[in-house]
């Protein structure tokens, strides 16, 4: 597998696409707010991806992504964090991220790759879990 890198520009063809695909809602490509996204490329089919909003010079927020259908129920979700994990610890300090706490899927997972939760942030009535992981042999 492999890590591609997508500027807003390039992935502005696919966010919308994209969007429905994983999470089953249309969110217009005019919503994006983002620096740039990585895609986990297995044999040029895109297993998954990740929009990254950059915080500041040392930190990166993974803002939406996921994995695609065709891998979903593969076990892959797990080496697709630390793909993107290894991306971001050569550009960054740390990572951080939001779970919806009744996403428990993601929440076994960001706890398995050793994010550590730091907080929490409620929207629209919704409880989400702030996840954040320091990059000790980062940058």
């Amino acid at each position: 597998m492999e890590v591609r890198r997508l500027t807003k520009e390039e992935w502005s063809n696919f966010s919308e696409d994209a969007h429905q695909v994983v999470f089953d809602e249309y969110r217009p490509k005019g919503f994006d707010r983002l620096d740039y996204v990585l895609l986990l490329v297995e044999e040029d089919r895109v297993v998954s991806y990740v929009t990254i909003k950059e915080m500041d010079h040392f930190s990166c927020y993974w803002q939406f992504g996921g994995v695609m259908p065709d891998f979903r129920g593969q076990h892959k979700s797990y080496d697709v964090v630390k793909a993107f994990e290894t991306y971001c610890r050569e550009h960054y300090l740390r990572a951080g991220f939001l779970v919806q706490n009744t996403n428990k899927n993601m929440l076994i997972l960001a706890v398995k790759s050793g994010f550590s939760p730091i907080g929490m942030r409620t929207f629209k009535g919704d409880i989400f879990l702030e996840f954040t992981k320091e990059f000790e042999d980062a940058v």
